[in-house]
């Protein structure tokens, strides 16, 4: 019951406004929320990507729809994923929202591609889903996001 009431505070309170501010474009498979629509043909190219190779391995359909944001506005990025989160962090996924939230490339140095941001992000996404809303171990949960990324090398992959 507290959980049940804490997911409807959390809906109500952050999502609602946030929702609000932003027009969604549907996908099959996402609905994204992007202050720049520039980002959806990469996006669209990443996530199919990350989500054919997760379809094997996770051995799942994956027919849950996350909601997808990339935000050009820190303060919109902050209310969104909460002041818990690092300034320093580029993405996050919060698997119990559905929600997946990426600081814009176009405004925020990130240090990696926007393209591996939201394959790694998905798959914990995918992961949690998949396991009933349980959480995985570390190592798995980090470990998947960064195969199905292809943040790994060929020297990460001989030694795995």
């Amino acid at each position: 019951m507290t959980r049940r009431l804490f997911i409807f505070l959390d809906f109500f309170f952050l999502i609602i406004p946030v929702l609000s501010a932003r027009p969604a474009i549907e996908r099959d498979n996402y609905i994204y929320h992007f202050d720049n629509p520039v980002f959806v043909q990469t996006a669209d190219s990443a996530l199919n990507e990350a989500r054919a190779r997760l379809l094997g391995i996770l051995d799942d359909s994956l027919r849950y729809r996350p909601d997808i944001y990339i935000s050009d506005n820190l303060k919109q990025f902050k209310e969104l994923v909460g002041t818990a989160f690092p300034d320093w962090g580029g993405a996050v996924a919060i698997p119990h929202r559905r929600l997946m939230a990426v600081k814009s490339p176009a405004h925020f140095p990130l240090g990696r591609s926007l393209r591996e941001f939201l394959a790694h992000e998905y798959t914990h996404l995918a992961l949690e889903d998949r396991l009933r809303h349980r959480p995985a171990p570390r190592w798995l949960d980090e470990g998947l996001a960064m195969y199905i990324s292809s943040e790994w090398g060929w020297e990460q992959n001989l030694v795995m």
